[in-house]
């Protein structure tokens, strides 16, 4: 299980593992018992960006009571997937607009843009229910385009800190 935690990149690219300040997690949402999770080490993720691979430390917590584990996982990152949010957003848009991308591959394009398409009924119901009542268009293409610009606008703000537990649909769209 994972925490989206809005916590900006460059705060993290700044701060070594000892300097970041790690939230308290005081719900434990495998038992559903109200309990001070304590910290469980950290795994290394890494997150290729355009000129360089970045090495990113991921805080896991355990529930005392159960022995679950939790992993607190930047909002810039999704769950199972290798490039940042903001990577994978470029390349829709690219893909949708015909353009080529140079970042990652051609099988991965496709892929995205296939589970993209896949997931698009439940992100237009997400962005629904998020309060989102723009017209969208009737192209496919270009409907595709408009949601991937809404999903480049929806980011937490890098000043603030927090834990969304509530916001797991909103935040990865490519899950199925």
């Amino acid at each position: 299980m994972q925490f989206i935690w809005a916590v900006s990149k460059s705060y993290l690219q700044k701060h070594s593992r000892k300097e970041t300040e790690y939230p308290t997690i005081s719900h434990c949402p495998h038992c559903n018992r109200f309990i001070n999770l304590w910290h469980h080490g950290y795994y290394e993720r890494h997150v290729p960006t355009v000129d360089r691979v970045w090495n990113l430390d991921i805080c896991r917590y355990i529930c005392p009571h159960c022995h679950k584990t939790v992993s607190l996982l930047p909002w810039f990152l999704l769950p199972y997937f290798q490039y940042p949010r903001d990577t994978i957003l470029h390349t829709l848009r690219e893909h949708f607009l015909s353009q080529t991308s140079g970042i990652i591959s051609r099988q991965l394009n496709q892929f995205y843009a296939k589970r993209f398409m896949g997931n698009l009924k439940a992100i237009i119901l997400i962005f629904r229910d998020k309060g989102f009542y723009e017209t969208l268009p009737e192209n496919e293409k270009q409907k595709a385009i408009k949601l991937v610009e809404w999903l480049q606008d929806t980011c937490p703000s890098a000043s603030i800190q927090m834990i969304d537990e509530n916001c797991k649909h909103f935040h990865n769209f490519m899950a199925l």
